[in-house]
């Protein structure tokens, strides 16, 4: 509204002085139904922020103890009355203090301090700390086993497939070499010996047209060895 008369905008005219009365009424009923509610929750939130920091700074001034540290922090508000919940971890903090605590707590500012803390002596919490971490270090490490073994398998995977026969080049050789009548495709483990690691050695048994000659069929012999050779990429190939 301020926004609109600042900027001096064109006020509508009523002919009618009753029904101008009416809109005018209307209008303010309107803007209270706004601004009132507004104003609350402005003033709510406020309220709690700075209730809230305060809390804050007492927790942080007062909820001091050598050994024990606040692992957990919760803090409510029931009608404006904080009510917080703390969980240490350390060194067992007399009851006294905790009284102490709470009493100051509830004298400022009306509200609950709960305090919960382990019974263990702070030795052996700190004990069972350690043994939560080596038990999550030897997670890890399982783990990092785990994913070794597993890229060291699926490189030999790899290294087995790049072995295999493709299943479509028996087709393959029919369409290149018509000659040949029945043909059957295998692998052969070499021997292992200084030069040799016994890779697998692709083996074709094959049974040539009769018709073809001595020299023909030498040719074509050697002409489907080199053609296995790159089809296959090995260097070795037994033809039968």
């Amino acid at each position: 509204t301020i926004t609109v008369r600042y900027l001096r905008f064109p006020q509508v005219s009523f002919l009618d002085a009753i029904r101008e009365e009416k809109a005018k009424r209307w209008f303010s009923i309107a803007l209270v139904v706004v601004i009132v509610p507004s104003i609350w929750i402005f003033y709510r939130t406020v309220s709690n922020t700075l209730n809230e920091t305060k809390v804050q700074e007492f927790i942080t001034a007062t909820v001091d103890y050598p050994g024990a540290e606040i692992v957990k922090e919760e803090i409510a508000y029931d009608g404006g009355v904080p009510s917080v919940s703390l969980v240490l971890f350390g060194e067992p903090v007399p009851e006294n203090l905790i009284g102490k605590w709470a009493n100051t707590f509830a004298e400022e500012f009306k509200g609950e301090l709960i305090i919960v803390q382990g019974k263990e002596k702070g030795e052996q919490s700190l004990q069972e700390m350690s043994r939560l971490i080596q038990m999550y270090s030897e997670g890890r490490a399982e783990i990092q086993n785990y994913q070794s073994r597993i890229s060291e398998l699926e490189s030999e995977l790899g290294q087995l497939e790049a072995q295999l026969i493709p299943s479509q080049l028996s087709k393959e050789v029919q369409i290149n070499y018509p000659e040949i009548i029945r043909m059957s495709l295998g692998t052969l483990q070499g021997g292992i010996t200084e030069d040799s690691n016994g890779a697998l050695i692709p083996v074709a048994l094959v049974d040539w047209d009769p018709n073809l000659s001595g020299e023909a069929l030498e040719l074509k012999r050697a002409q489907l060895r080199q053609w296995l050779k790159i089809r296959l990429d090995k260097d070795t190939v037994f033809i039968r």
